[in-house]
């Protein structure tokens, strides 16, 4: 079911079923997050670096 939210990167009748460059990374979160029986997650990974640059405050 949660498939039908963007069909342009979900489609279990194809082969791999998820195509990641489909739609926009905030399309697909939105897609995801849609889903109500919460068949769907993601998970982001950001470096440490990355982290700190974001949540350092100066």
């Amino acid at each position: 079911m949660c498939h039908y939210n963007l069909r342009s990167v979900f489609d279990p009748t194809t082969r791999p079923w998820i195509k990641i460059n489909g739609a926009s990374k905030e399309e697909i979160i939105a897609a995801i997050e849609k889903c109500p029986t919460g068949a769907l997650a993601y998970k982001i990974k950001i470096t440490e670096e990355a982290f700190y640059n974001e949540f350092t405050f100066g």
